[in-house]
């Protein structure tokens, strides 16, 4: 929707009330500051994480989907919340640490997406996907885990452990992969191997 605002703004034609509305909306979730070239930054925002980076991050994270805040509260990404956290949290074992709570995986990866496309740590990230899209190359995940140097305390370790298991377990194979319409798990698209 944004890229069919943006190329109707681009041949002259005003938006309708509806459509700035909308757009006013996203922005305001992607805390994008109204102005004239709200769509083109909001195009470097609302845009793709490599499916193979955002499973080997909630591998990583949650003890591949073993630890007590994933079962629990499909906490696979273990987000700190700022404090005093807002919304549905869980407590470390130590109650020193809130972690945001989800519904389901489906919301759990949502607030990962809205995360990684909002937060000022992950700034670099969003420069290595907008190259990529400028130079129409694939992104995969093994090159864009190279932003998240600030994701994890462990910095450079942590990126080298998360391209590790990629390369192992093969997860960029996985980058074509695509959720079916209207539907919240299963996976429609696959690129072919097995």
């Amino acid at each position: 929707r944004l890229h069919d605002l943006h190329d109707k703004q681009s041949r002259g034609s005003e938006l309708s009330v509806a459509e700035k509305a909308w757009l006013k909306e996203i922005a305001d979730d992607y805390k994008i500051a109204a102005n004239p070239e709200v769509i083109e930054t909001l195009l470097k925002r609302v845009d793709i994480v490599p499916v193979a980076m955002a499973l080997a991050q909630g591998s990583d994270e949650s003890g591949w989907g073993t630890s007590r805040l994933a079962k629990q509260a499909n906490a696979f990404f273990g987000e700190h919340g700022p404090a005093p956290i807002t919304g549905t949290f869980v407590t470390t074992a130590s109650g020193k640490v809130k972690v945001a709570s989800f519904a389901d995986v489906f919301h759990a990866y949502a607030g990962y997406l809205h995360t990684i496309n909002t937060g000022r740590a992950y700034s670099e990230i969003r420069r290595i996907r907008s190259e990529h899209r400028a130079q129409g190359t694939a992104m995969s995940g093994l090159r864009m885990i190279n932003g998240l140097k600030f994701y994890s305390e462990r910095g450079t370790d942590y990126i080298e452990d998360l391209k590790s298991i990629i390369r192992h377990h093969q997860l960029d194979a996985f980058n074509n992969a695509q959720l079916a319409p209207n539907e919240q798990a299963r996976l429609l698209v696959y690129d072919g191997t097995r």
